[in-house]
């Protein structure tokens, strides 16, 4: 990646985004499919992806797309903060889907109702916060849900490159039921880290969603990637495995060292995710009526707070461990004196 971007700049390619025969965005739909392949075994249609600078952007396009002001969107919680926002700012109700908390993790509830103005759900597999990777069995029930409520899924599967434990499914693999309400989201920005660099893709799982989608949205709006980003995308797809496969390992270690600290402090609980950089650490037992986010802070550790993702999980913090050992054994002493005092 770093090449790539050294070139352009070398040779001062600042131009309009051209590569190959086509468009910018035919070129990224193409590698975006070549990926998926290799990666997953998931034949993705290059034909039916529309590129942009944010997934975030994406979202709130679909939210407009095929939803009404007023209607309903059902959202596992905790989420991710800018599902709430997008929700919000677009003027639809976030209908919640609580977790349920078990032994191996966060899951979501299979057996759930949801009212008639619900259009859309808004999935985030593998999960932040929680890190969790659905099964195929709870895709299946995401499936049966999708088609018993007629909604269209956001599957939100950006951080799928970075599953520590088992493998990432992705939901419009499953076909069926979900062949025409499918739209998954993904980018190399998380796996990567080049969030910067603005290039992600969406993916329809039909050219009849594709084209509903375009009846409101124009494809102006959705902006074009730049060279810069597209180039390091490329480049991290292609040529990224081997140092991704070492990073993995790197994040797996530094997990368990989280979870073993955690189980240094009295009353804190966290269930050791299955993918992700985040670890989703109960405090609320621990932090003698204060909100553990502000006791980590004095104590010079900066998570987030739970509340962003959940109203009702001010007891959470988010902790990011994508850092090199030392300065995670510097953040996790000073977290575990902090609640020790």
């Amino acid at each position: 990646m770093q090449a790539a971007i050294e070139r352009l700049v070398r040779e001062m390619d600042y131009g309009y985004p051209v590569r190959g025969a086509g468009s910018m965005s035919a070129h990224v739909a193409d590698r975006f499919s070549w990926r998926m392949a290799k990666r997953f075994g998931w034949k993705a249609d290059p034909a039916t992806v529309e590129v942009v600078t944010s997934l975030d952007q994406a979202i709130a396009a679909c939210l407009l797309a095929f939803t009404r002001p007023g209607e309903g969107v059902a959202v596992h919680t905790p989420c991710y903060p800018p599902f709430r926002w997008l929700i919000e700012e677009t003027s639809r109700r976030l209908h919640p889907l609580p977790l349920v908390e078990t032994r191996d993790g966060f899951a979501p509830d299979g057996d759930v109702s949801l009212p008639a103005d619900v259009r859309m759900l808004i999935l985030c597999n593998p999960h932040n916060p929680t890190g969790r990777v659905l099964t195929r069995e709870e895709l299946d029930a995401v499936k049966t849900l999708a088609a018993r409520h007629d909604l269209v899924v956001i599957s939100d599967e950006i951080h799928a490159d970075l599953t520590l434990d088992g493998a990432h499914i992705p939901l419009a693999s499953l076909g069926g039921e979900l062949d025409e309400r499918v739209v998954t989201l993904t980018s190399a920005s998380k796996a990567f880290n080049i969030p910067g660099l603005r290039c992600g893709v969406m993916h329809f799982s039909s050219p009849g969603l594709q084209n509903r989608f375009l009846q409101t949205i124009a494809r102006s709006l959705l902006g074009q990637p730049n060279v810069f980003g597209v180039d390091a995308t490329e480049a991290a797809w292609e040529q990224g495995d081997d140092w991704l496969a070492e990073k993995q390992m790197l994040l797996r270690r530094n997990r368990d060292r989280v979870a073993e600290a955690v189980s240094l402090i009295p009353g804190a609980r966290m269930i050791p995710g299955e993918a992700t950089y985040m670890a989703w650490i109960d405090l609320a037992r621990c932090s003698k009526n204060r909100i553990p986010y502000d006791v980590l802070d004095e104590a010079g550790v900066r998570t987030m707070a739970g509340a962003m993702f959940d109203p009702a999980a001010d007891g959470y913090v988010r902790f990011n461990f994508a850092t090199s050992e030392a300065i995670l054994d510097r953040m996790l002493d000073r977290m575990v004196s902090a609640f020790r005092r």
